[in-house]
């Protein structure tokens, strides 16, 4: 919890505001969708924890998970802030390390985890695509636990966004890192 770091840039920022506005940036992003309209009210959970599969250990820690309500119905926003934090690992290195608890621990399920995250969210690769152990297996999990909630909420849409926070403790060469993951 510092200063110019996207915990408490986070909190500033929706907490500066109240339903039904949103704040400015994600606003517009909103607008730009026709499968957005006429945001009517929301209500926010920082650091939601959501599982997104029946598997044991740890669910997806979503730093903002929002519910909402449009003039086209209900629907889930889950929010990563990002200052200029990393997205946590490539999948294939998510992989490796499921590997070496599987060996240590033949009950750890995360070779099982990736291989479920991979066959929910992925058609089978394509010429020209990038390989999925690229992939930062974080935007994966946040991604699964949104459509996985709005499912089990009974919500049709469901917009996964990245608000990042540029701040005098912010390097750009950071932001720069995270766009070229994030693409």
């Amino acid at each position: 919890w510092a200063e110019g770091r996207s915990a408490k840039e986070s909190a500033k920022t929706w907490l500066s505001i109240k339903s039904p506005q949103l704040p400015a940036e994600i606003q517009e992003l909103l607008s730009s969708s026709p499968a957005f309209s006429g945001l009517l009210h929301w209500e926010a959970e920082p650091e939601a924890r959501v599982p997104f599969d029946g598997l044991s250990g740890e669910p997806a820690n979503i730093d903002l998970l929002i519910r909402a309500q449009d003039s086209n119905g209900p629907f889930t926003m889950v929010v990563e802030a990002k200052a200029d934090e990393p997205f946590s690992d490539e999948l294939r290195d998510t992989l490796a390390a499921a590997l070496e608890r599987k060996v240590k621990n033949p009950r750890s399920q995360g070779i099982t985890r990736v291989e479920q995250l991979a066959r929910a969210l992925f058609r089978p690769k394509t010429r020209g695509l990038p390989s999925l152990g690229l992939l930062r297996y974080q935007l994966l999990t946040a991604a699964a636990a949104g459509l996985t909630l709005a499912e089990r909420e009974g919500n049709r849409r469901c917009a996964f966004l990245v608000h990042e926070f540029k701040t005098d403790r912010t390097v750009d060469a950071n932001h720069e890192r995270n766009a070229e993951d994030l693409e």
